[in-house]
């Protein structure tokens, strides 16, 4: 099944399953919603990327894993606070996982709580836990330091849950969520590693696919956008604009990214650990260009973690 197919499937189910679903039966630490138009919304809202090929995705986490563990290790450096991420697990179909960071869509009457501005939802989407009910398998967490390193704290009712639903002791399935979550962890974290680019990709419609919406009243007349993390020599390679350039219309190109050492005046940077920091790839060129299938939109990673 194609990336585009399955999006739509995904979304259909999970919007059909939502409009039929009171919030009281849904997971409790969801009802903190308030309401399912509230979750309704937010997969319409929700930023959706297309990081390709699972297996060339965890090659490329691995290349990187001591850096996103470091990025991870306070908080999760998610680009956006809403998030479907998808990739493609070949024979074993899609991979669709719904990062949701709670706090500015709680109710107000629990927005107050302490703590709960930091809780994440992590809502498993994929095949085959498609076939379940929409929302059926998720978890709630927050990210804090354990000896240095990223520890995934679960809700007490997110521990419960996972107990019944695998008929374990809540200690040792605890323990097993934990490191399932780590591994989605990482890959929002690879989308935010200073090292990729993210571009934003909307899809064209051809002649054909336009008549056919026209025909069946699907509205509106354009394909949902979505996002890729590319490196800088990819990204060159995306662009049609890469061959030939002038100094006042340059060829595309990136300016590699390095670490740098943190100098002893940085007091702050390293009373909070940090003794080096990332001084990311300078894109040189047109960040918006086209091609005969997609627009595109280079989103620089400095003004990306700004939205």
């Amino acid at each position: 099944m194609r990336f585009a197919e399955y999006l739509e499937r995904v979304l259909s189910k999970t919007t059909k399953g939502l409009e039929t679903t009171g919030i009281r039966s849904l997971a409790q630490d969801l009802q903190l919603l308030g309401s399912t138009q509230v979750l309704r919304d937010l997969l319409e809202q929700a930023h959706i990327f297309n990081l390709g090929e699972g297996e060339d995705l965890d090659r490329a986490a691995q290349d990187i894993l001591p850096d996103l563990v470091d990025e991870c290790r306070e908080d999760i450096p998610a680009p956006f606070d809403n998030m479907l991420v998808l990739c493609d697990l070949g024979p074993r179909g899609w991979s669709c996982e719904w990062h949701i960071k709670a706090g500015r869509y709680l109710s107000p009457h629990v927005a107050d709580m302490p703590q709960l501005h930091r809780v994440r939802y992590l809502i498993d989407l994929s095949e085959p836990v498609l076939d379940l009910p929409p929302i059926s398998v998720m978890a709630a967490y927050t990210v804090n330091p354990v000896n240095g390193q990223p520890g995934i704290i679960l809700t007490p009712d997110t521990v419960r849950r996972g107990a019944r639903v695998f008929g374990e002791r809540e200690a040792a399935v605890g323990s097993s969520m934990s490191q399932d979550i780590f591994r989605a962890v990482m890959k929002v974290a690879l989308i935010s590693h200073p090292a990729n680019y993210v571009v934003r990709t909307s899809p064209k419609l051809t002649p054909h696919e336009e008549r056919r919406r026209v025909s069946k009243g699907i509205f509106p007349l354009q394909k949902k956008p979505h996002y890729i993390v590319i490196d800088h020599e990819s990204l060159v390679d995306l662009n049609p604009q890469s061959t030939g350039g002038t100094h006042r219309s340059p060829t595309p190109h990136a300016r590699r990214g390095h670490w740098r050492r943190l100098a002893d005046r940085c007091l702050h940077a390293k009373a909070s650990g940090k003794q080096q920091i990332w001084v990311g790839e300078t894109y040189v060129g047109a960040t918006e260009f086209e091609d005969e299938r997609n627009r595109y939109e280079v989103l620089v990673n400095r003004s990306l973690r700004e939205k």
